[in-house]
C-alpha cells in the first residue's frame, strides 16, 4: 500500500517511523518499512489522527466533559471536584479519545499512539488492560459511561467534549 502524505516532510517521517508503513516520499522515491499495515483500518483517517495529534503526549490540552476535567498539562483528572493523578498512559489515551469524541478509535490505531509515545512495544493485552484502567477512572456521568467498547473494533468517547487551553 502506497500513501502520500500532504503535510510537513518532518511529520511524514515521524509517522512512518511510528506507524511502520510503506510510503512513497515527496521526491517520488519509495520508502519501505518491516511493518505489515494490513490489519489497519482506514489508514487515511488514522494517519490524520497522527497528524493532529503528534503532540498529543505533550499536550498541554484542558478537556471538560459532563463532570469530569482532564488536564494534560499536568496529567490530573478532576471528577466531583476530587483531583486524581493519572499516568502517562492514561493521559495519552484521554487525550486521543477526548479529541476524538463519538469516533471509534481502532484497536490498532491505540496501539500504535501508544507505541510512539512510550517508545515501548504494546501487545493487545497491555491496550486492554490501559483501557480498563481508563473506564474505571472515569466511569459514567448520570448513568451513561463515557467511554464505550465497539465489540472487536475499538473504543469511543460518548460524550460532547469542550476543549480549553
Amino acid at each position: 500500500m502506497k500513501i502520500m502524505f500532504d503535510f510537513d516532510a518532518s511529520v511524514a517521517e515521524q509517522i512512518i517511523k511510528e506507524r511502520g508503513m510503506i510510503c512513497q516520499s515527496f521526491d517520488g522515491q519509495d520508502v519501505y518499512i518491516e511493518r505489515d499495515i494490513r490489519n489497519s483500518l482506514n489508514v487515511k483517517e488514522q494517519i490524520g489522527i497522527y497528524h493532529t495529534l503528534k503532540d498529543a503526549g505533550k499536550s498541554k490540552h484542558l478537556y471538560r466533559s459532563g463532570d469530569l476535567e482532564v488536564n494534560c498539562a499536568d496529567r490530573t483528572m478532576k471528577k466531583n471536584d476530587v483531583v486524581i493523578h493519572i499516568s502517562a498512559q492514561e493521559t495519552y489515551l484521554l487525550d486521543l479519545l477526548m479529541t476524538n469524541p463519538h469516533r471509534v478509535l481502532t484497536r490498532p490505531v491505540l496501539i500504535e499512539y501508544l507505541e510512539g509515545y512510550t517508545k515501548h512495544l504494546i501487545q493487545d493485552n497491555t491496550l486492554t488492560v490501559h483501557m480498563s484502567n481508563v473506564k474505571k477512572l472515569v466511569g459514567s456521568y448520570q448513568g451513561k459511561p463515557y467511554i464505550e467498547t465497539k465489540r472487536q473494533l475499538g473504543y469511543y468517547w460518548t460524550m460532547d467534549v469542550q476543549k480549553g487551553q
